[in-house]
């Protein structure tokens, strides 16, 4: 039987709240696999296919500089998050409670207080950043008066598709396509028990002597029904 399905990428910011997450996870989906992302700059470039198309070089720029920053800090690696629905209701109220609770999660651990500043050096620098206190007098830090192409980029945690139809099939399509979905990927449950324990992926490998059942056939499958 068809089954309707949408996903999240625990981005590596948001991997060290892994328990916090997988807790949402389990109140509000009853079929859930996980997919070892090694390279996450590289999906995340893929699924935003349309943002390079209607956004053109400057975001372009600007994108690279926040996944050089996060890589330095945070690293490479992700995790995918694929849910279903078992009992088939209907898509457009699932792509919505995928997209709610995505917003849910990030209001819960994101930290307004703590952002990502990065410094593009290879352009003629257009920007600088300055702290005053109340009486507006600055206040000296390493970045005060320093010209440069600055960007600040809140770490959201956690991405999932859009709510519209063609956005949610398109993307899951790619993730099949580039080999993410895939039993290879796969987390069983001795992978994910040492993940929750240890709260990072670094050194983890999907355990390929653990039976786990294959379901990307299945998600190609479903997914070119809806496309």
């Amino acid at each position: 039987m068809k089954r309707n399905y949408s996903y999240f990428i625990i981005k590596p910011d948001g991997i060290r709240f892994i328990n916090r997450i997988f807790e949402k996870f389990n109140e509000n989906f009853n079929e859930i696999r996980f997919f070892r992302i090694e390279d996450y700059e590289s999906v995340i470039k893929k699924l935003y296919f349309r943002h390079y198309q209607t956004k053109g070089e400057k975001f372009a720029k600007s994108f690279e500089q926040y996944l050089h920053a996060s890589r330095s800090i945070f690293g490479k690696e992700a995790l995918l998050a694929i849910v279903a629905d078992p009992n088939n209701n209907d898509y457009d109220i699932f792509r919505q409670k995928v997209y709610d609770i995505k917003m849910s999660i990030r209001k819960d651990l994101m930290d307004l207080n703590v952002c990502l500043v990065s410094n593009e050096n290879s352009e003629e620098p257009k920007n600088y950043i300055k702290i005053v206190n109340l009486n507006g007098e600055e206040i000296k830090s390493i970045y005060s008066g320093k010209m440069g192409n600055y960007r600040i980029n809140n770490l959201n945690v956690i991405h999932c598709p859009d709510t519209e139809l063609k956005s949610t099939c398109e993307e899951l399509k790619i993730l099949c396509d580039i080999g993410v979905i895939n039993e290879k990927n796969l987390f069983g449950n001795k992978n994910i028990e040492e993940l929750l324990k240890y709260g990072t992926l670094n050194g983890f490998e999907p355990n390929d002597k653990e039976h786990k059942p294959n379901i990307s056939d299945f998600v190609v499958h479903d997914i070119a029904q809806q496309l």
